[in-house]
C-alpha cells in the first residue's frame, strides 16, 4: 500500500514538473512580454501547445508511478489520472468563473480530463 500512494505521488511531482518547465518555455517562446504584474492575453496556439504538453505530463508521470509500483499498472496509472482529474477540476470549480488568470473557462476543466486521460493511458499501455 504505501509503495502504491509513494508511486502515484512521484508520479503526481514528476508531472508537475514537466509542466512547470512546459509553461516556462511556452511563454518565453510564445507570449510577448508585458508589465510587472500583468497577464499576457494567451492565444489559441498557446493554448494548444499547453493542452499538448499537459497531456504529455501526465502520461510521463503515469510512466514514473507504474514503474515505481511495479504491480497493476492499470490501477497506479488510473490512480493518478483521478488525483490529477480531482485536483484540476477542484481548481477549476474554486475559481470563480473558472479561469485563472486570462485563461479561458473551459482551459482547466479540460486539462483536468487531459490529466485523467495521459496516466491513465501510461497504465494501459503497460498492462500487457
Amino acid at each position: 500500500m504505501l509503495r502504491s500512494v509513494g508511486a502515484i505521488l512521484a508520479g503526481f511531482v514528476v508531472a508537475t514538473i514537466v509542466v512547470m518547465a512546459g509553461t516556462l518555455v511556452a511563454v518565453a517562446a510564445m507570449l510577448p512580454a508585458v508589465g510587472p504584474g500583468q497577464m499576457p492575453e494567451p492565444t489559441t496556439a498557446y493554448l494548444a501547445v499547453n493542452l499538448g504538453y499537459s497531456l504529455l505530463a501526465a502520461f510521463v508521470g503515469g510512466e514514473v508511478a507504474v514503474r515505481l509500483a511495479r504491480r497493476a499498472p492499470v490501477g497506479h496509472g488510473m490512480g493518478l489520472g483521478l488525483l490529477l482529474l480531482v485536483l484540476g477540476i477542484g481548481m477549476a470549480a474554486t475559481t470563480s468563473d473558472g479561469t485563472q488568470g486570462n485563461q479561458p473557462g473551459w482551459y482547466l476543466y479540460v486539462v483536468a480530463i487531459l490529466g485523467w486521460v495521459g496516466a491513465s493511458a501510461a497504465g494501459l499501455r503497460r498492462r500487457g
